[in-house]
This record gives C-alpha cells, sequence and structure tokens, in this order.
C-alpha cells in the first residue's frame, strides 16, 4: 500500500474525532437528533480548522442509515461512500479552479433529480469566496428555492467576499484556530500510534508554527518524520522550518537589552546567513517577548529553564512592552519592503536605544523639577562689540571638528557647504523644512526612506540644508550613494542637503558661533529679508553692529540675543 499522509491518514471520520471545535461540533449534532436540518450552511474560519471535514462528517451524519445521537456509524453503504469518494449524492467543489457560471449551472441541471442512494444530496462548495459574481448570481435562484431533499455547504477561509444576499441564506458557523494544548494533544496521540519518539520541545514548536490549523501542524509533522532518524527533535524542528533556535533568541534579547548593538548585529547577520525568513524571527521574537511578559504576569505560565528566566529576570515589563511597538511597526514595514536586511538592521540598533533612553527618563524622573531653559541668551555690550556666550567654556577651532572626523569623506558630509548653509542660514528657512520633513520621509521609498527616517533638518538656507543623523552609519551609507543623494534633493525642491550626525551638530554649531564673534568667519552680503522686522527692532539705535555681529543675529534669532549698552 502507498504511503498516505498524516493529515489524510488521520482525518477525523466521526464528530468525536474533530479537534477543538466543541459548541460547534455540539449544535450540529443536536440539529440532526432533532431533525432540524437547514438547507444550507456557512462554515468559515482560518484554513486547517477543521471546515471540509466536518462538512464530510454532517453529510454522513444526516445520511446515515445507524446513526446514533447525532454520530454516523462509518459502516453503511453512505458512510462507506462518503469516505471513498465513490457516493453519487455527495459532491465536493473546489471553487478556486471552478468559479465559473458554467460549473453552477451544471449544479442546477442536477439538483432537480433525486438522490440515487442517501436521503440528501450534498453539494460542498470549497473556496466559495473564489466563485465569480456570474456564479454566485446563479447560485442564488438555487438557494432561494431548493429541492427538499438538496444541501449546500459553502466552506470558506475570507466570508467577506461572499456577497450578502447569498450569507443571509445560510447558517453561519465560524471555525476557531486550535489551541497549542489542542495542537500538542493531537500530535502527542499520533506519534504514540506511530510508534515514534519525540522530544515534547519538539512537538511543542510544531504547534507553534501551526498557527491553529492542524492541518499545517501535521504537514511540518510529516516532513519531520521523513528527516529524522527515528526521533523527533527540537534541532531537527527547527532546521526544517528554518527557525530560529531559542538560544540565540535569548542571545539576541540579552545584547539588545545591554544597548550591545555590535553583538545583536551579529546575531542578525547569523540569521541571515543561514537563510532563515526574517518575518518569522521577528513573529517568533513577538511570542518570546509574550510568553514572558505572561510569566511576568503569572498568566498561563510558560516553561523556561532557570538560566532563561536568569536573563529576562531583571528586565522591567516597560521595556517589553516599547519593544513590542517596534516589533510590530518592523513586522509592517517588512511586508512593504525589499530591503528587509536593512530594515532588520534598524529595527535592531532601535531596540538596542530603548534601554538607555529607559534610563536616561528614569533619571529626569528622580531630580527635582527645574525651570525650563531657553537658548543661551548672547549679551552684546557697546561700545566694544564683547559677545558674552555663557554655556561657552572655552574656543575651539572651526578647523579641528573638521580634522578630528577626517576619516568620512564623501559629497554628502561636505563641510565647507555647511559652512556656506551656515552663513546664509536664517531659522524662517528651517521652520518652513521642519514643517515639511515628515512628509519628505513619507514620500521616500526604500533604502532612502530607511536611511533618513531618523533624522530631522538642523539648519537651513534659501538653497541648501544641513541634516542631523541619529545613527552615524546611515549617514555614512549615504554619503557613499549619490543616486540617493539626487533623489533626498529631488524630495526637498532641489535644496542642497548634507548630513552630520547628533553627535557632532551641538559642537560644529559651537564652534562656527565662536569662529563668527572671532572673526574667522565672514558672513556674505545678503537682502536680509527674513526675520527683517524682529532684527531692525533689536538694531535699532545700534547702528555701529558689525557685521559678524548680524551674522550671530540671523543664525540664532533676534529673539535669543540681548544688546546691553555700557
Amino acid at each position: 500500500m502507498s504511503y498516505q499522509a498524516l493529515y489524510r491518514k488521520y482525518r477525523p471520520v466521526d464528530f468525536n474525532g474533530i479537534v477543538g471545535q466543541p459548541v460547534l461540533v455540539q449544535t450540529l449534532k443536536n440539529a440532526i437528533t432533532t431533525g432540524h436540518i437547514s438547507h444550507a450552511y456557512l462554515f468559515s474560519g482560518p484554513r486547517g480548522t477543521g471546515k471540509t471535514t466536518t462538512a464530510r462528517v454532517f453529510a454522513k451524519a444526516i445520511n446515515c442509515q445507524f446513526a446514533k445521537d447525532g454520530e454516523p456509524c462509518n459502516e453503511c453503504e453512505t458512510c462507506l461512500g462518503i469516505n471513498n469518494g465513490t457516493l453519487a449524492d455527495y459532491v465536493e467543489i473546489d471553487a478556486a479552479s471552478n468559479n465559473g457560471v458554467d460549473e453552477i449551472r451544471n449544479i442546477r441541471s442536477q439538483i432537480k433529480y433525486a438522490p440515487l442512494v442517501a436521503n440528501y444530496k450534498i453539494y460542498v462548495i470549497d473556496e466559495a469566496h473564489m466563485l465569480s459574481l456570474g456564479a454566485f448570481n446563479a447560485l442564488l435562484k438555487t438557494l432561494e428555492e431548493p429541492p427538499s431533499y438538496a444541501i449546500f455547504i459553502l466552506a470558506t477561509t475570507n466570508p467577506q467576499k461572499i456577497p450578502a444576499t447569498i450569507i443571509s441564506r445560510l447558517q453561519k458557523y465560524n471555525f476557531h484556530r486550535l489551541s497549542n494544548e489542542d495542537l500538542t494533544n493531537q500530535l502527542d496521540f499520533i506519534l504514540k500510534k506511530e510508534n515514534i519518539e519525540y522530544d515534547k520541545s519538539a512537538i511543542d514548536s510544531v504547534a507553534q508554527l501551526a498557527n491553529g490549523g492542524m492541518r499545517d501542524a501535521l504537514s511540518i509533522l510529516d516532513q519531520a518524520v521523513t528527516l529524522s532518524n527515528g526521533k523527533i527533535t527540537l534541532d531537527l524542528v527547527n532546521e526544517l522550518t528554518g527557525s530560529t533556535t531559542k538560544d540565540l533568541l535569548f542571545q539576541y534579547l540579552k545584547s539588545i537589552h545591554d544597548g550591545d548593538v555590535k553583538s545583536a548585529v551579529e546575531e542578525i547577520d547569523q540569521i541571515i546567513h543561514e537563510g532563515k525568513d526574517l518575518a518569522q524571527f521577528i513573529h517568533e521574537f513577538i511570542i518570546l517577548i509574550k510568553d514572558i511578559l505572561l510569566l511576568k504576569n503569572n498568566i498561563n505560565p510558560v516553561s523556561f529553564t532557570s538560566e532563561e528566566l536568569e536573563q529576562f529576570k531583571e528586565i522591567p515589563a516597560a521595556w517589553f512592552y516599547q519593544a513590542l511597538k517596534v516589533l510590530n511597526d518592523e513586522d509592517q514595514r517588512l511586508k512593504k519592503t525589499v530591503y528587509a536586511d536593512l530594515l532588520i538592521e534598524i529595527m535592531t540598533i532601535e531596540l538596542s536605544d530603548l534601554t538607555s533612553i529607559a534610563k536616561t527618563t528614569s533619571v529626569q524622573s528622580e531630580q527635582p523639577p527645574k525651570q525650563v531653559e531657553q537658548i543661551p541668551k548672547i549679551t552684546i555690550k557697546q561700545p566694544e562689540k564683547k559677545v558674552e556666550f555663557k554655556p561657552i567654556e572655552q574656543q575651539v577651532e572651526v578647523a579641528e571638528t573638521k580634522e578630528s572626523d577626517s576619516s568620512i569623506t564623501g559629497t554628502f558630509i561636505n563641510y565647507e557647504g555647511m559652512d556656506q548653509v551656515l552663513k546664509n542660514a536664517t531659522r524662517q528657512s528651517l521652520e518652513q523644512l521642519n514643517e515639511k520633513w515628515e512628509e519628505v520621509i513619507n514620500e521616500a521609498d526604500g533604502e532612502l526612506a530607511a536611511l533618513i527616517k531618523y533624522t530631522h533638518p538642523v539648519a537651513a538656507s534659501n538653497d541648501g540644508a544641513i541634516i542631523s543623523f541619529k545613527f552615524l552609519q546611515f549617514l555614512q551609507k549615504l554619503d557613499q550613494r549619490s543616486d540617493l543623494q539626487a533623489d533626498l534633493q529631488e524630495l526637498t525642491g532641489n535644496l542642497k542637503i548634507m548630513g552630520i550626525s547628533d553627535e557632532e551638530w551641538p559642537e560644529y554649531r559651537k564652534n562656527y558661533i565662536i569662529s563668527l564673534k572671532q572673526g574667522k568667519v565672514k558672513p556674505e552680503e545678503t537682502n536680509q529679508e527674513v526675520n527683517n522686522e524682529k532684527e531692525s527692532a533689536v538694531k535699532e539705535d545700534h547702528s555701529e553692529l558689525t557685521s559678524n555681529m548680524e551674522a550671530i543675529i540671523k543664525f540664532l534669532g533676534p529673539e535669543n540675543v540681548k544688546i546691553i549698552d555700557d
């Protein structure tokens, strides 16, 4: 006898064998025993939850000559005919491949004839939502006035696509995903019957991967049985399905919580190198966090080893909640991009930042509240024209900053260009670009969108702008891609865009102001159109201001400058 797949071999033949749908099964059995049989049913639910199997058992039960308490005998001519697929009065139609009007018209032409053997003629239409609109219209007339001996059962995974005029004529039964407990119990039963050894963790993993579908669980189990040498282990299941091992998931969790970006990225590289599905990795990591949160709240405790408990017991629940938000966002983006590797690396960096953000927030919350300061005021005294910078304790040449990052080169990281932007920068230009920046990020596609996601403008003029990057590696990557720079320039209305890191910008800005004060950087001759009224008010009765001082007022904004006469 040829080999038979497990999901076919162990397909239920009566209601008692149907797993995970107790209320639905009892309702159908009661309808059979009381004779309350409808002419049309709708079985809807996820794949692998037993819709077609239940339809077949139901067809046997209402036609069985020796049915007892709503259960078919599986021994009479009718039951055997349905089991073997030889009963002419029982018809299964796959609407995915037979979805036209002609197929439904063929049913209408046959349904007028009485059943040959059974009490009822049963028509099961699988994946009914795939029927065409014309086919539904042809079916509607039959559903309105069916023969007394005809019963239709429509099975579907997507009931929303079935017209309301059809659904209103059907009795609806919703099939639910099977619980992991139901799945593992059934897998345990089958493996014992097949005399196959297994690890409990292996079938737990299979149940988790099946996502509530018995057919999927049995398909994975079938492959594992074929691959195994007499025993099914967790490593074998992971190798077969491309799942990430629990050890690697915990290593990744520890790395991102410790802020060890290097180790976390190396672990991601290992997952990619092993050819694992990145979407599945996110799903498995979400499940791990869910299990940890359940354990922390003493709800449905999950089995963890003492070593695993040690790794996450000190991590607060709030951190896990924030991580879940990041993972969910990236899971959605992953479905729309071809740059999966890049997105996962960005996600890893973002997750690693959660701990430092939490620590900063905690420290701030412990400190007494203090008055919020505006940008430090700059005092300009007459007639010496001395400019006092309160927050600056030492003077550093702008050139020194440039030399410190001489390893970073390219057209995007362009210090001469940034100097030029700062010479002509106005607060109005910066505010306009800030208002537009979120729209720029949303309109960017693919890799560019990922690289500029964590950026913000810090200075802008009429023809250029400086963008600050949270992550230096993304700044360096964009510096090497002239094509992406061109796309960004187009999105910003042909502004000449240059980049700088968040860490470097404050020092660079401070040094530029010092250079202005000392006259080492000469401001450009500009038309002073922007902030004209405010600057005029500040400079009133101070006609002796130097061009350098005017440039400082223009760069910082007149509201942040106070001039004091000696």
